[in-house]
């Protein structure tokens, strides 16, 4: 077997074929994806692992520890895990390298875990029409999976259908405090209109039926009466200034990458303790960048961002937005985040210093910057392969793109956005 390295592309969990054993060419486009073959494969001992756990959360019977009374124990934190579908009607896409990912945090929590302080709920679409939900909870030094709901055709593309399950799992395990991990492709705010187009995902699966427009997923959360303390999005271009305003009201912070992000994903193993208890939101950030770093494919960017310094921001921009205009000569001396042409997203910093001109605003722009962004790094290099293969160089890294500057017919829509309409 060979390893595959992928793109982790619109809001949608990447997909790896473990038990493949096909002959590819060095580098093959694959339904929004991008494969690239270096290297031995992940251990068969892996693989074995991750189908008994594919089976254990299977078969476990449905029922509830907490008693018949139907109350639930009160926690300080619940991590609520959600997995939608990522490939098509006929492919899995990136549903085998999601349950790479929960084996991981399952180590953790077996290591790591207080039940009795934080609780852990994973959705995740196991085809195209079913899902399952199920606690993950430390039995002494394992982690046993209790199932809640298997679901049959479940709405995963309207505010309503995604803000039941959300109700659904806080209501199996209450807490007082609650952070989400979103596991799928990213293409950042992008709509599903544009789908077709970058071959890839908004959020959820690989074509219009299983994808989801960032929006109905925003006012999914705050449909549940419940502001999350943050929001991770492990997909690709999900830090972007136009998805931190939009989820303002639904997070506190928002983590997430400006770039695509390879297969690994985040490296659960190492940093998901940091999402536990009280966040330490620095710690995870330096520890993805110290993953990456000494990573075989040592590219990576990640950062958090205060949603609640977002609308500050905007009140900002749009003083700059009046008195000052971009000169499209200087365009492509901005950092740009991929290989589109046009540009998709740029660094939302680098922008602002080639668009402000006016030096008491850009001080005072560069002071929101750091209170919005308290915790960004970037590896020298990203590696980009939607639509064009190549490493980039990260020569300037705020921790958020922004697509205000871009050219591409793909982001006509931008002037509908929230961010867009709150800033001019």
């Amino acid at each position: 077997m060979k390893k595959f390295l992928y793109i982790r592309n619109y809001f949608l969990i990447l997909s790896v074929e473990f038990l493949s054993f096909q002959q590819t060419s060095p580098l093959d486009w694959d339904v929004g994806k991008w494969q690239v073959l270096n290297g031995s494969a992940m251990k068969m001992n892996k693989v074995l692992y991750i189908l008994s756990l594919i089976l254990l959360c299977g078969m476990t019977a449905c029922h509830d520890d907490h008693g018949d009374d139907g109350r639930q124990e009160q926690a300080n934190r619940t991590i609520i895990m959600y997995f939608p579908w990522s490939g098509t009607q006929t492919s899995k896409g990136l549903y085998n390298l999601i349950n790479y990912n929960v084996a991981d945090i399952q180590d953790v929590i077996a290591s790591k875990g207080d039940s009795k302080q934080v609780r852990f709920v994973c959705f995740i679409s196991d085809s195209p029409s079913t899902a399952v939900m199920y606690e993950m909870t430390k039995k002494r030094n394992d982690c046993v999976c209790d199932t809640f709901i298997r679901y049959e055709d479940p709405d995963l593309k309207h505010a309503e259908g995604i803000a039941e399950i959300f109700r659904t799992a806080m209501e199996r395990a209450p807490a007082d405090h609650y952070g989400v991990v979103v596991g799928c492709h990213g293409m950042g705010w992008l709509p599903t209109s544009v789908a077709k187009e970058v071959k890839t995902r908004y959020f959820g699966g690989l074509t219009k039926e299983f994808a989801t427009d960032l929006s109905e997923f925003a006012r999914a959360l705050e449909a549940t009466g419940k502001k999350m303390d943050y929001v991770l999005f492990d997909d690709c271009y999900m830090a972007n200034v136009e998805v931190a305003y939009e989820m303002r009201n639904a997070t506190d912070y928002l983590i997430a990458s400006p770039n695509e992000v390879i297969d690994r994903g985040v490296p659960y193993a190492q940093v998901f303790q940091y999402l536990m208890g009280s966040p330490d939101y620095g710690r995870f950030v330096n520890g993805f960048y110290n993953f990456y770093y000494n990573y075989h494919y040592p590219y990576g960017t990640m950062s958090v961002t205060d949603c609640n310094k977002i609308q500050d921001m905007a009140d900002l921009m749009k003083r700059i937005n009046s008195k000052c205009t971009l000169d499209t000569s200087l365009l492509n001396q901005i950092q740009p985040f991929d290989t589109h042409q046009p540009t998709l997203f740029y660094d939302f910093g680098d922008y602002v210093r080639h668009l402000c001109t006016d030096a008491n605003l850009l001080a005072e722009f560069e002071a929101e910057l750091k209170e919005l962004v308290p915790f960004a790094k970037a590896t020298e290099y990203v590696y980009c392969v939607a639509p064009i293969e190549m490493r980039l160089r990260i020569r300037s890294f705020s921790g958020l793109s922004i697509s205000d500057p871009s050219e591409n017919s793909l982001t006509e829509s931008k002037v509908s956005t929230p961010w867009y309409l709150a800033t001019h």
